[in-house]
């Protein structure tokens, strides 16, 4: 019956935050949110101190060519298209180091954490 369960629930994708419905192993209720913007340059970098206690999830996409295409965050087409996704637990800052390709391209990340408020 869990499982049946599981399957029915609706993910949900939003630039709002959303509780998942889920809780992380301290208890804490885990939230999603999505963060849509512009590669500005090789490494863009997040400050997420006032909003992530612990971050449980983070994945994303960058466009390429104009946006005709994307690249997961974390892969590897070739040496003129990289990228990688780093979490400093110290300082909470999330960084997305890509390659030059990338630069001036949508960047989509979504983020499941629980939150300092909670």
């Amino acid at each position: 019956m869990l499982e049946i369960s599981k399957k029915l629930r609706k993910e949900i994708y939003s630039t709002e935050e959303t509780f998942t419905g889920e809780y992380w192993e301290d208890g804490k209720k885990i939230y999603k949110k999505v963060i849509t913007t512009t590669m500005t340059a090789v490494t863009t970098r997040f400050n997420l101190a006032e909003l992530v206690d612990t971050l449980v999830d983070a994945y994303g996409t960058i466009g390429v060519e104009n946006n005709a295409m994307v690249h997961k965050i974390g892969g590897y087409a070739n040496s003129n298209f990289y990228s990688l996704l780093q979490y400093d637990f110290r300082t909470k800052q999330l960084s997305i180091w890509g390659t030059n390709g990338y630069v001036n391209n949508n960047l989509k990340l979504t983020l499941k954490y629980t939150k300092t408020t909670d």
